[in-house]
This record gives structure tokens, C-alpha cells and sequence, in this order.
């Protein structure tokens, strides 16, 4: 079942630690947790899911434990990863990548009309269009 995070399997309408795969997530988690990236921690633990769905996994908090879901990791490892997790999605760290600017205020550059066809006439228009500032300076957001 697709839904079941990797790691479980249900027995009896019950959700148990699929051994094999707890053991390989918990060395996909400390090599995370060591410094390397998702992406080499999945290639060194040869886990095969996506980046995504890794990454949901690890901010669900499912694998400390819930009401249906045995813990497969202690809750501070789960603590551990949400706060790397949360480390590396800010400004000043390797894996930080800024958002580009939004656009919100245009002008038209003064022209003079041209012949051609239709899209050669839209592309020159296009071509007037310049972007005033971003959305985050127009709004005093830094």
C-alpha cells in the first residue's frame, strides 16, 4: 500500500515495523544526521524512494511513534531531524536556496509601432514590458 510510510507494513488491520526497513531507515537517518545531504544518505542507505517523499517522512514525526504507528527511532532522533531539517531551510547554510524576486509593478518602455506579423508585433511589446521592483521591496519585506 502506497500510503503506508516506508519502514510499517499492516498485519491485521495493524500497522507493525517492517524490520528490514526500519533498520535501513534508521542508517539512512544517521548519515543525515552525520552532515550528509538526503541525497547521499538515501544512496548510502540504498533506500529507493524520492527525495519528497523522504522528506515527508522525516517531518511527519511518525517514526517516534503515534497511536497507530510503532516508534522506530527514539524521540529525540525525531527531534534531532526536524531541527536539521529546520537548519538547513534557512539563509546561511549550504543547502539555502533563495527564493527569486516577484514581480508585481510593470511599465511600458516608450516605443515607436513596427510592421510584421502578429507575433513579431507581440514579442516587441513584450519586449517594452520591464519590471518596476520586486514584490517584497514594494511591500517594505526584506
Amino acid at each position: 500500500m502506497a500510503h503506508i510510510p516506508y519502514g510499517y507494513r499492516i498485519e491485521r488491520g495493524k500497522a507493525v515495523m517492517n524490520q528490514e526497513q526500519a533498520s535501513t531507515l534508521n542508517v539512512f537517518l544517521n548519515a543525515y544526521l552525520s552532515g550528509l545531504s538526503v541525497q547521499e544518505a538515501k544512496k548510502a542507505s540504498g533506500i529507493e524512494l524520492s527525495k519528497k517523499a523522504l522528506l515527508n517522512y522525516m517531518r511527519s514525526g511518525t517514526y517516534a511513534g503515534t497511536d497507530y504507528y510503532p516508534a522506530i527511532v527514539e524521540a529525540r532522533v525525531q527531534e534531532r531531524v526536524l531541527e536539521e531539517l529546520e537548519r538547513r531551510s534557512h539563509p546561511g547554510t549550504a543547502s539555502f536556496i533563495p527564493a527569486s524576486p516577484v514581480y508585481t509593478t510593470f511599465r511600458m518602455r516608450e516605443g515607436t509601432e513596427i510592421e510584421g506579423t502578429a507575433a513579431e508585433k507581440a514579442a516587441w511589446l513584450y519586449g517594452l514590458i520591464e519590471a518596476v521592483m520586486p514584490a517584497t521591496q514594494l511591500h517594505g519585506i526584506q
